[in-house]
């Protein structure tokens, strides 16, 4: 694994009053994984680098909904999809945000 620091920053959402940073490049070899924490360290997070791809996520019906998240699908206007992870508590948050953004939204369903 590599890691490059990075101090990169963009404007982004629909009328770009979204300031997003970089911080960090992460280079992984097949079968290595990267974990995300909360500064409070209770929140995991994994990406996991295969000879085909990546697993983006932890199981969503099992690990996520563990971690009390719902996963929910997004589409902009430009018809790009997103994955996101919501925290439960957050869920309101979440679609004033998404309405902010003309965002249209629908949870993933699991059992």
């Amino acid at each position: 694994m590599k890691i490059k620091k990075k101090d990169r920053s963009w404007k982004v959402g629909e009328k770009k009053t979204i300031n997003i940073t970089e911080k960090i490049k992460i280079e992984l070899d097949d079968n290595e994984q990267a974990s995300f924490v909360e500064k409070n360290g209770n929140y995991s997070y994994e990406v996991c680098k295969k000879n085909w791809g990546y697993y983006l996520s932890p199981s969503i019906n099992k690990r996520m909904k563990d971690y009390n998240h719902k996963i929910y699908l997004t589409k902009d206007k430009s018809n790009k999809i997103f994955i996101m992870a919501v925290k439960s508590k957050k869920i309101q948050s979440f679609i004033l945000y998404c309405k902010s953004e003309n965002l249209k939204y629908k949870i993933l369903k699991y059992k």
